[in-house]
């Protein structure tokens, strides 16, 4: 197989494995919203899985971009696939552009929702960490009064008249 040919199919597996993460992604954002740690635990290790195979995808499509690039003489310290779509002709260069098209969206897309579930998780947080701070102001109330003798009230008139 050629390094392009490589190079396109490791890219069309890399977009597969992002549309895995996103909906991982929006699967755990509804796993938030039940409350459910077991599934969530799951899921967790799921998307643990997805971000090894993303990665070890990130370095072979590096090491196929750089043998694409010796191959067409482009540069291999910045080759990028721009670079190497105007190295190539048609209708190779379209396919290199949809593939980077589709990547970008979807890392895009990627991104958001880990926003969005990690906005989910600080509200849901703060919202465990108020009610635990109003069950301990109700299990232990200030006291109202102080055992003992009342303390004497100090004049406070004289802040309307100095002559109390």
């Amino acid at each position: 197989m050629s390094p392009l040919a490589d190079l396109e199919r490791l890219l069309g597996e890399q977009a597969h494995l992002y549309e895995q993460l996103l909906a991982a992604l929006q699967h755990e954002r509804a796993l938030l919203a039940q409350a459910s740690p077991e599934a969530l635990n799951e899921q967790t290790r799921h998307k643990a899985t997805l971000l090894a195979r993303l990665q070890q995808a990130d370095q072979a499509r590096d090491g196929a971009a750089a043998q694409a690039a010796v191959e067409l003489g482009v540069d291999i310290r910045g080759v990028t696939l721009s670079s190497l779509a105007q190295a190539v002709g048609e209708p190779l260069a379209e396919d290199l552009r949809t593939l980077q098209a589709q990547l970008t969206a979807l890392i895009g897309q990627v991104a958001e929702a880990n926003r969005a579930n990690e906005a989910l998780l600080a509200h849901s947080l703060q919202s465990v960490r108020d009610a635990l701070a109003f069950f301990y102001a109700v299990a232990n109330p200030q006291a109202t009064y102080q055992p003992g003798p009342m303390p004497a009230a100090q004049p406070t008139g004289r802040l309307v008249s100095g002559t109390l």
